[in-house]
């Protein structure tokens, strides 16, 4: 049997529009913004994990999750549940600058899992069995375009952290994502858990590396938020001199 927890402080909750910003230090789930208030950091207190470094063997990109005392993190919906559907996209800015050619073996992304039981709190739920759908896509002025890469139900090696924002446990999920990206330029990936029985969800956590911001869709169309999401891609690079060019 899976177990639940519910979040035992006194939060305000606001009702926005599916699509609206998390503004400060407020989490976005499904339409609702819970305000709180950032944690408190204690001497032993777990701190979140962060990607490797350049250099480190398999790395590629990395942008770390933002800490719990943060003053400016926020969750981001990106689920399909019974209560909302919506899919967050974060930017992979591959420049001519880059001396290798990405060739993407895995991602690692962190988000708590909930489920919003209705006329009850927004719940934690337990991820076992939560799958993911991720997808590459070519930039297309600003936004995601033709589709790279599909790869549909990821089962994800799922850690839990121990570390809480506002009460729920931040998870790690390392999702097996093997993609060629292709030539350089622009790019996005979109991270999305799939609706499966115990209908919890995938928020995603923000990080405060990158700056570019990333987009989330509701159903009306990608709308730009301001934090970027914690995501590190890892795999190998292809030396230029090694892939193969052609004129046609």
């Amino acid at each position: 049997m899976k177990t639940r927890w519910t979040l035992a402080v006194c939060v305000v909750v606001l009702v926005v529009a599916a699509t609206g910003p998390a503004i400060g230090n407020q989490d976005q789930v499904a339409g609702i913004t819970v305000g709180s208030e950032a944690g408190v950091k204690v001497a032993g207190d777990p701190t979140p994990p962060t990607c490797g470094a350049i250099g480190d063997p398999g790395f590629l990109l990395g942008q770390n999750p933002n800490s719990p005392v943060d003053p400016d993190w926020d969750i981001m919906s990106s689920h399909q549940t019974s209560w909302g559907t919506f899919v967050m996209a974060e930017s992979i800015n591959q420049t001519a600058a880059d001396p290798d050619w990405f060739n993407i073996s895995s991602l690692t992304v962190w988000g708590l899992s909930l489920i919003n039981v209705p006329t009850e709190a927004i719940q934690a739920c337990d991820p076992t069995g939560m799958t993911f759908d991720v997808i590459f896509y070519e930039d297309t002025a600003g936004v995601p375009g033709a589709v790279i890469c599909d790869l549909q139900s990821v089962t994800p090696a799922i850690t839990n952290t121990l570390v809480q924002y506002i009460g729920f446990d931040l998870f790690q999920f390392d999702l097996p994502a093997a993609c060629d990206l292709g030539t350089v330029g622009p790019k996005w990936v979109t991270i999305q858990s799939e609706l499966y029985p115990d209908d919890c969800g995938f928020v995603w956590l923000s990080s405060a590396d990158d700056g570019s911001g990333s987009l989330q869709d509701g159903g009306g169309g990608w709308q730009f938020k301001e934090n970027d999401r914690s995501m590190c891609i890892n795999g190998a690079t292809i030396p230029v001199e090694l892939v193969a060019f052609s004129t046609e």
